[in-house]
């Protein structure tokens, strides 16, 4: 397997690269600035001590960037419907949050949003969807 920056044939592969590379910047500003990501977030600061930065930067950091750029380097369908798949289950959380926790109904409908955009980029090349 050859890890390359493939150009994409096509407007779903574009959307998938996208999608990639958008994870994988969320990925990495949550690995470098966790506190200023989780406070975007509204986290309270109290909250957002040591383990919080740790959790942040594993999980949700590492995790991100890790998924992204191995989706574009490798460049292999499975990659983009995997993580197209995760942006899947994530919206379905924010979904869940949207219609359960009333006081972030606003904000969680925008980032629900947001979410199933990133999923469905993530898949249009390798189901084309476009």
């Amino acid at each position: 397997m050859e890890l390359s920056l493939p150009v994409p044939a096509n407007a779903g592969d574009w959307l998938a690269l996208a999608s990639s590379l958008v994870t994988a910047v969320l990925g990495l500003y949550m690995m470098l600035v966790p506190r200023r990501a989780l406070g975007l977030r509204h986290m309270d600061s109290e909250f957002i001590g040591m383990p919080a930065s740790g959790i942040a930067r594993a999980r949700a950091g590492g995790f991100h960037l890790g998924l992204g750029l191995a989706a574009v380097l490798l460049w292999q369908p499975l990659l983009f419907l995997a993580l197209g798949v995760a942006w899947l289950f994530a919206a379905l959380g924010r979904l869940l949050s949207v219609l359960l926790d009333a006081p972030a109904r606003g904000r969680n409908a925008i980032l629900f949003i947001i979410e199933v955009l990133l999923m469905f980029g993530a898949v249009a090349g390798p189901l084309s969807l476009i």
